[in-house]
């Protein structure tokens, strides 16, 4: 709601009364509540600048709140796996590479001199 009034604000401020429908019950008695947060308490601050009231409409009876919310264009447009022989081709250069294959030795020797 708020998004709505920032985004629209040069249209609806000082014009006729508007009237906002929402599924969220509680924004109808926001304004009567005797303990508001400081968060609150700005955002009616906020709503107070325009001429609108809220009535409730639950979300299965506001078909264009529904039906926005449900654009395709928000659905997923595909899945993509990616994978790799990134691990298989290190593996295989470690086989192929003589100077790590000689380290190789010469540390399993070390381990081996170490265990006699």
């Amino acid at each position: 709601m708020k998004y709505a009034l920032v985004k629209f604000r040069v249209h609806l401020l000082c014009s006729r009364p508007f009237v906002i429908y929402t599924d969220h019950a509680s924004l109808r008695t926001a304004t009567n509540s005797p303990h508001l947060s400081q968060r609150t308490a700005r955002w009616l601050s906020f709503f107070a600048e325009y001429n609108f009231r809220v009535e409730y409409k639950p979300g299965k009876l506001n078909v264009l709140a529904d039906a926005l919310s449900r654009r395709p264009d928000y659905g997923l447009a595909h899945i993509t796996r990616v994978t790799t022989d990134l691990y298989d081709r290190i593996h295989m250069a470690h086989r192929n590479d003589e100077s790590l294959a000689s380290l190789v030795r010469f540390l399993a020797a070390g381990e081996e001199a170490k265990s006699e």
